[in-house]
């Protein structure tokens, strides 16, 4: 079934802008040039990444970030980004600008203009017409890219694109390109650290900004419950976004002091602090999830049915259970399975 799934996430029905895409795609190379082939620099001096458009893979851009400064100390690291994603890199104490794109007010070839690079480098894994557009507009020395027979046109020089790959790793092949060794390090900015008590603490997301990734608030209840049953010290953080703050309220209502709820956590960066002062963090597969393994936390992963985004989207470098739905849809994953997962990771932990 999880094998059926993979292809059913890639149907029109799931998916019903992939194929209209894919003609457009096919449209833009067939009116555009190839680029000529270049060689890396042996020490680039300025590197701009395009960051992808989504929370949890900018934060799995994070430790390429690193590992270049590290592997040149001396580099001028710049990103460009859509809004979404750009207040995670201005935070970034070694970024040291960001440019946005489909940002109103803000026209992504003023920003660029007179700005030349050594290596513009794009990290996704599939041909995109924003990415086609940005790298027409940014004047670099070698345009990089992972290797796609549809977007291999658009650049210099194509690293390799490994299917079964973790997207940390696929990110880094810019890396593994300069020598650096795998796996990488994991990296992200908190702002405080604490001791942990000795009473375990249980963060819970129970939100997604996909549909097909929230577990119904019966599920949780259920899970709460069966947990305290197992632990009475256990206690609970609670996160969740504004349009699940009354689901979240019906939780803290039900719990009361077990569980702390609201949190003070407006962006990533507060709530990659809360995480890290806890023992787990169980949660569907969003970006909280690789939060939690930058900072060291172990996780209890809940993910759909589809395996081939489990092999790209597990937690790195950080112990983890997943329970995998036989669907798309997570709602299908029962609150025992996911207790079981519980005993499971806990005993090791």
């Amino acid at each position: 079934m999880v094998e059926r799934t993979v292809s059913q996430a890639r149907s029109f029905r799931f998916n019903p802008r992939h194929y209209p895409r894919k003609i457009l795609v096919n449209l833009y190379n067939l009116c555009t040039g190839s680029q000529p082939s270049k060689l890396l620099p042996d020490n680039p001096e300025s590197i701009l990444i395009q960051a992808p458009e989504k929370l949890g893979d900018a934060v799995l851009l994070f430790p390429l970030l690193k590992g270049l400064m590290e592997k040149f100390p001396a580099l001028r690291l710049e990103i460009i980004s859509s809004r979404k994603t750009s207040y995670l890199f201005e935070e970034l104490p070694f970024v040291s600008g960001v440019f946005k794109y489909h940002s109103p007010g803000q026209n992504i070839k003023e920003q660029l203009a007179g700005r030349q690079f050594h290596i513009f480098y794009n990290p996704k894994d599939h041909p995109s017409l924003t990415a086609f557009q940005l790298a027409r507009i940014v004047k670099a020395e070698v345009k990089v890219c992972l290797f796609h027979e549809k977007h291999n046109q658009h650049y210099n020089y194509s690293l390799a694109n490994r299917e079964s790959c973790l997207i940390v790793e696929k990110n880094g092949e810019l890396l593994r390109a300069y020598g650096v060794k795998f796996p990488l390090k994991n990296f992200f900015p908190v702002k405080t650290l604490k001791s942990r008590g000795s009473s375990k603490i249980i963060a819970l997301n129970i939100s997604s900004g996909d549909k097909n990734r929230i577990w119904p608030l019966e599920n949780w209840l259920k899970l709460v419950q069966d947990l305290i049953h197992l632990d009475e010290k256990l206690s609970f953080l609670l996160f969740a976004m504004k349009s699940e703050h009354s689901r979240a309220e019906i939780m803290k209502e039900k719990f009361n002091e077990k569980i702390e709820y609201p949190l003070y956590s407006p962006h990533l960066f507060e709530a990659g602090s809360i995480i890290q002062n806890c023992d787990l963090l169980i949660s569907a597969d969003t970006a909280l999830v690789h939060v939690a393994a930058a900072v060291g936390t172990p996780v209890l992963g809940l993910y759909s049915g589809d395996k081939r985004n489990r092999e790209r989207y597990i937690p790195y470098g950080i112990d983890f259970e997943i329970v995998n739905s036989v669907r798309l849809n997570i709602k299908y994953i029962k609150p025992a399975e996911v207790i079981n997962a519980f005993r499971t990771i806990i005993k090791r932990n």
